[in-house]
């Protein structure tokens, strides 16, 4: 007598069977958390940060802790008041009054070192038409504290009415806040367009609403998981907006694919008579095994960023790992028992017929996608040579790219910082928003000469050496927007000038070492994502 044993279900068909007979539970444990994970994202928008381009250990990281050593009435970073008139001169007493008003709120402001007035000892900051004068703010703290005074400070600053005058704060940390406002603005914007659309789409590409349906309400449920996730990480680190944007975006777009598979394979299966336990089971043990295959591999790919030894990719890779497990959980625990509800049901509000994908009209095998699949696989290598040929083509202009920093400029012209920066570019040198600073590393050898050097430069609109503990700083103010390849081309220069005994700092200091960062660690990263 021959024994036989059963087979044993795979384990995604018994998870997908569990929740499906657990439905009211599994489902009303799920709508507290998304309703909870709702709640928070205006907590997490009032969280979210400018974005850290610092590089560890870089040339640029090293500049500003001999800056905050040697020179702290520098401060760790630059705010500028930026006073215009169209009809007083810099001369008027109204003009002078409310210089020195902004002044003094400045210098009372918490995080806010020396501030040098346009009407100090230093010069240069009047324009030539005398119509517009900065104030220099020294900003003190971590790039998320520098970030809150500014935008503390131009709140003060903008409260107070000066008649025929405009006052605001400019500089890297203001114009960071009013980029941030912008993008949470244009999430919700981008959001609101995209999701009707994928939608539509979902609609011709499941031949039915309800099953259109079901993609997107997992990609918004796994977006509300991922924003309460951040907010509750918000408090233990920072966040920023960059993070959030590019987390949403890869995470509602992976929960709908995720979610679609799922769906497919759930239909497929009720057309072949299958009863609705039984579907769910084997299409969470086919795709569903696929579904985390993917999320996991994705999830650990992303551990390359670490790599990037720079705070933006390491917060990249965080947010977006939230993401991605975020829907996943989400794909595998909420939409089951959603399709127990439905049931046949999912099939609801239908295409006509001709409109239909084959999983749900018995036509799987006489469809043209499945033609193309077997034309494909009747010809692997001809396919094959030739989609790798279409790829290399259009990975080619890799090998000449040029990476860089937008600062967004273009988008922030009708806000104060933008604004003010605008008045500094026409009125001064665009480099006065962010100098350049060249600081020895060790005594002030050959200070003069080459501070010397570095005037002479046509790039340079003007220069200017301090002295203190033995050390010597030279801030230099470029022709050029802080952002542009000639600023960074500036950089280089200054670098090759000064040699190791100085250090070169600044912002456009620290975009350029983050850009070399990144094509220093790009093989390594997508070496990384290839054996995973």
């Amino acid at each position: 007598m021959t024994l036989q044993l059963e087979e044993r279900p795979a384990i995604g068909y018994r998870w997908g069977g569990f929740v499906a007979r657990r439905r009211w539970a599994v489902l009303g444990a799920w709508i507290v958390l998304i309703v909870l994970g709702g709640l928070s994202t205006p907590l997490l928008n009032s969280a979210l940060q400018s974005p850290d381009f610092t590089v560890h250990n870089a040339d640029s990281a090293r500049a500003s802790e001999l800056t905050t050593k040697h020179f702290p009435q520098l401060g760790d970073g630059q705010g500028v008041i930026v006073f215009d008139s169209p009809t007083l001169s810099a001369d008027s007493p109204e003009f002078r009054s409310a210089v020195t008003d902004a002044v003094e709120q400045a210098r009372s402001a918490q995080g806010v070192g020396n501030v040098v007035g346009p009407f100090d000892a230093l010069g240069g900051q009047i324009s030539d038409d005398r119509h517009a004068a900065l104030a220099v703010v020294a900003l003190t703290g971590t790039p998320s504290e520098r970030a809150i005074t500014a935008r503390k400070l131009q709140d003060d600053l903008t409260a107070t009415n000066h008649p025929n005058m405009t006052v605001g704060l400019t500089g890297i940390a203001a114009l960071q806040n009013d980029l941030v406002d912008i993008e949470i603005g244009d999430i919700t914007k981008a959001e609101a367009i995209g999701i009707p659309v994928a939608l539509l789409i979902l609609v011709f590409a499941l031949g039915a609403v309800v099953a259109a349906a079901l993609p997107i309400g997992v990609g918004l449920a796994g977006l509300a998981l991922t924003t309460g996730l951040l907010f509750l990480l918000s408090g233990v680190t920072s966040i920023n907006v960059l993070t959030v944007s590019i987390a949403s975006m890869i995470g509602i777009g992976i929960g709908i694919d995720y979610a679609m598979f799922i769906v497919s394979r759930f239909r497929e299966e009720l057309a072949r008579g299958r009863g609705v336990t039984d579907a769910i089971g084997i299409a969470m043990s086919t795709t569903g095994k696929t579904v985390v295959a993917s999320g996991l591999i994705v999830t650990i790919a992303l551990g390359s960023l670490v790599v990037i030894d720079a705070p933006i990719f390491r917060g990249i890779a965080l947010g977006v790992g939230i993401s991605i497990v975020s829907t996943m959980l989400v794909a595998l625990t909420f939409l089951p028992p959603l399709l127990a509800v439905l049931g046949p049901k999912v099939n609801r509000w239908a295409l006509p017929a001709r409109f239909r994908p084959a999983e749900v009209t018995n036509t799987t095998e006489t469809s043209r996608w499945a033609r193309w699949a077997h034309l494909v696989m009747a010809r692997p290598v001809l396919f094959g040579v030739g989609a790798t040929l279409v790829l290399l083509v259009g990975a080619a202009p890799l090998t000449s790219m040029s990476l860089g920093i937008d600062m967004g400029m273009a988008y922030l012209d009708k806000t104060p910082s933008g604004a003010a920066a605008q008045t500094v570019s026409t009125k001064f040198a665009p480099g006065a928003l962010a100098p350049l600073t060249v600081v020895s590393t060790d005594g002030a050898r050959n200070v003069d000469q080459l501070a010397a050097q570095i005037a002479r430069d046509d790039r340079v609109a003007s220069s200017f050496v301090q002295r203190a503990d033995g050390q010597a700083l030279i801030v230099v103010i470029s022709e050029t927007a802080t952002d542009s390849p000639e600023t960074s081309e500036l950089v280089a220069q200054l670098r090759r000038q000064a040699g190791s005994d100085y250090a070169v700092g600044g912002p456009a200091a620290e975009f350029l070492d983050l850009s070399d960062e990144i094509n220093a660690k790009l093989p390594a990263v997508i070496g990384f994502v290839l054996i995973v």
